[in-house]
């Protein structure tokens, strides 16, 4: 930029300003020049300033990254721990006993005949013992004295 079109663009910019009402002539535009001399003598500080900033921000980051790590360290070891769990649930157990001829012995001999295994066993109750224990309220076809 030439220095005539410099001196154009600052006054074009100082009417403006006037037009504003941010300064007056009255004082020779006085108060331009001293905001001027202000930013010329505040710009080294500024500048430490930002570079105290920036060093400050670059340690938040390597911070957080860290912190980023360990958070991640701490999901691979949850995740490892629900795959262990999930693995030793799902291993054989040793079958239970059952008390033969009982209930549930028969019933499982016949899910056994008939091909059909439950994948997490299957239980056969009767209807007197489950409303003893308040599990059922009431079965349709019985009263409470059958």
């Amino acid at each position: 930029m030439s220095y005539k079109d410099l001196k154009r663009a600052a006054l074009e910019n100082v009417l403006k300003l006037k037009q504003l009402g941010r300064t007056s002539g009255l004082n020779f535009y006085q108060d331009i020049l001293n905001a001027i001399a202000l930013d010329i003598r505040t710009k080294s500080w500024r500048r430490v300033q930002r570079h105290r900033e920036l060093e400050g921000v670059r340690l938040i980051l390597v911070n957080l990254n860290e912190e980023a790590e360990w958070l991640e360290s701490q999901r691979k070891s949850y995740d490892n721990y629900i795959e262990q769990a999930m693995i030793t649930l799902q291993k054989k157990r040793k079958k239970r006993f059952l008390m033969p001829f009982s209930t549930q012995y028969n019933h499982e001999r016949e899910l056994e005949r008939s091909g059909r295994k439950a994948k997490f066993g299957s239980f056969k109750y009767s209807t007197h013992p489950l409303f003893d224990k308040g599990v059922l309220v009431s079965w349709k076809g019985y009263t409470n004295r059958d």
